[in-house]
């Protein structure tokens, strides 16, 4: 019996790192969704696979600006449509929910070496993925956490002078994946120069040497440009980031902290830079003070930036809390029960997470798509005027799933600054808001058929107009159809 009561800890231990990627797991599974993007990435790869080559203009949507199109997160795009056609939109969900938890498992499980501080960290691993409920879909996204994790990794490797050839090494086959899975490898462009300047905070005397940093910086741009379109796609990808109509989506605007849990992740950043302050070791204490403090910046003036903040902290807390003196004479014959009941408190809420996951299908106009294509399809037979399918930004990517393309629908969430530069975001806006110019915008873009979500101001134009008929009602869309105008009588 000896040997097993020898083992007890060990296999303790890994029960709760197993119960932690699985409460994770289910978490992700829990707030998992395919929207729009996600739709129309798979519709893309779809594309892409069939006619293996780039395209030279937008097959999905008329409303788009013509010319080439450059395809974003074109290795996200193959690979999910390769998931969805052999999984199905769950399976692509349960791989998006697995790459989410495996980048926050492997950031709780790195940084954090002891059972207790494990334990301790467990609850801010779990907001890493809650902070980021309402954006976590099956995107490219995804891709970006682990990739930002493991960029925090290889800079650590070379904070601390670890193998930093090897680790130079790494930052190529990194950031040339990542550049074709998502738009958010260009923070491997900046980080590193950042690092080195926070580095440079640093006494000299426990400085790290800041070349490697510099190096990584460069070697991450060679990297960025390993993609089909080279150089190109490098200067897309920080274009977008830096246009000013990028700042004004939703997604890089401020919480504006109406929500107190907007506010965890800034109020447990300044305790964490006091508390780094007072305890852990001397070296690096102010670059790592000041790197909590630049991503609490970046987090308070744009939301997309709420999880790097929780990956800074526990990166910073993970360390902090193994070097924690706890009392332990009286913590340690606690610790195995400590250890056990977390790990079966973890296993219970990831199993209630994952018996309440999302149904991928069920926010989008299923049944209202199929109607509108046939009335589309009706109206092209019987040589009408206007056939085009208009329907709101949102919807956009799940009619490149479904359609691929037959017919072609008005706008999705691509690009829009060049795809969709042309004013179509405006009218889109129009349309959605009821104004009173959303019947002439129809009326732009030949629309004969409008496909909306029920409820909308637009409802009551259309239901209003003579021009229009309602073809189709559930709760989800409503499908309206253009009257065809008569014909004048012939008198002889």
């Amino acid at each position: 019996m000896e040997p097993v009561k020898a083992n007890a800890p060990r296999l303790l231990a890994l029960a709760l790192v197993a119960a932690g990627f699985f409460a994770l797991a289910g978490l992700a599974w829990h707030q998992m969704a395919i929207l729009g993007d996600g739709f129309w990435t798979i519709a893309t790869g779809r594309w892409l696979i069939a006619h293996r080559s780039l395209p030279s203009s937008d097959p999905f949507a008329f409303g788009s600006m013509p010319g080439s199109w450059v395809i974003v997160s074109s290795g996200a795009c193959a690979l999910f449509a390769l998931v969805t056609d052999h999984f199905g939109p769950r399976g692509l969900m349960v791989f998006a929910a697995g790459v989410e938890a495996l980048a926050v498992w492997l950031l709780w499980t790195r940084t954090a070496r002891t059972a207790a501080s494990r334990v301790m960290l467990l609850p801010l691993a779990l907001f890493f993925v809650q902070v980021d409920a309402a954006d976590l879909s099956a995107r490219g996204q995804i891709f970006g956490d682990l990739g930002l994790v493991l960029l925090l990794f290889l800079l650590a490797r070379l904070r601390d002078g670890a193998r930093v050839r090897g680790s130079l090494a790494l930052v190529l086959p990194l950031v040339a994946v990542w550049a074709n899975l998502h738009l958010s490898f260009v923070i491997a462009l900046v980080l590193p120069i950042a690092a080195a300047g926070m580095a440079a905070l640093e006494p000299r005397a426990s400085r790290p040497a800041l070349w490697p940093f510099l190096a990584a910086s460069c070697v991450a741009l060679v990297g960025a440009c390993l993609n089909p379109y080279g150089p190109v796609y490098l200067r897309l990808a920080l274009g977008t980031a830096l246009d000013p109509s990028t700042q004004r989506l939703d997604l890089f605007q401020s919480p504006g902290f109406h929500e107190p849990s907007w506010l965890v992740a800034p109020v447990l950043g300044v305790v964490l830079v006091i508390a780094r302050g007072r305890w852990g070791g001397d070296r690096m204490r102010l670059p790592e003070q000041t790197l909590v403090l630049l991503f609490l910046v970046a987090a308070c003036t744009s939301r997309r930036f709420a999880t790097s903040l929780v990956a800074v902290e526990m990166a910073i807390a993970g360390p902090l809390l193994d070097t924690f003196d706890l009392p332990r004479a009286r913590i340690a014959a606690h610790m195995p029960r400590l250890v056990a009941g977390a790990s079966a408190f973890a296993t219970a809420i990831g199993t209630w997470w994952i018996a309440h996951g999302n149904d991928p299908l069920g926010d989008v106009p299923v049944a209202a798509a199929l109607v509108a294509r046939d009335a589309a399809r009706a109206r092209v037979a019987s040589h009408q005027t206007f056939v085009n399918v208009v329907e709101p930004l949102h919807w956009g990517g799940y009619f490149a799933y479904a359609w691929m393309g037959e017919p072609r629908y008005f706008i999705d969430g691509r690009d829009h600054l060049k795809l969709f530069g042309n004013g179509a975001f405006d009218d889109d806006r129009t349309l959605s808001q009821g104004d009173p110019g959303a019947l002439e915008v129809l009326d732009v873009y030949e629309a004969g058929v409008v496909v909306w979500p029920h409820g909308w101001r637009i409802d009551a134009l259309l239901r209003a107009s003579p021009s229009w008929r309602l073809a189709y009602a559930d709760a989800i869309a409503e499908v309206y159809v253009r009257v065809p105008a008569r014909r004048p009588r012939r008198y002889s």
